[in-house]
């Protein structure tokens, strides 16, 4: 909630892999640069992420897991602009000593989402001169 990347990349073992819609970050460096991606320019706030179900243990060694859910956020349009998003994730973690880190967490984005973004920070056209304009 803070924007501080060091903090989320915390949160992460060091192979780590984000799947983005753009494609999977990968190698030591993924959760730095995970972290370090939106919140030099998207300024999240307003983070709230829902659990759907119970967690699910992975084997019989009790040390991995899984889960799925959603999350929504307010980030800033190209302009300064509030800009909703929401989305689905699916975690899995796995247990280093007495804390759990994230060794994949991978996201989709929402129609909706998709479409307020690209309003926001796509290129705009060109003003078009009116017809009945003179040349000066």
């Amino acid at each position: 909630m803070n924007n501080d990347a060091a903090a989320i990349a915390a949160l992460f073992t060091r192979d780590a892999v984000f799947v983005t819609p753009e494609g999977p970050i990968t190698g030591p460096a993924s959760p730095s640069e995970m972290a370090h991606r939106p919140v030099q320019w998207w300024h999240p706030k307003d983070r709230i992420t829902k659990l759907d179900g119970p967690v699910q243990l992975i084997g019989t060694a009790g040390n991995e897991l899984w889960a799925t859910g959603e999350w929504s956020e307010t980030g800033q349009g190209k302009n300064g602009e509030p800009l909703p998003i929401n989305n689905h994730w699916l975690c899995i973690n796995v247990r280093g000593g007495d804390d759990w880190k994230i060794r994949l967490d991978a996201w989709n984005t929402t129609p909706d989402t998709v479409i307020r973004v690209h309003q926001s920070f796509a290129p705009q056209p060109a003003a078009t001169p009116s017809s009945n304009a003179s040349p000066s």
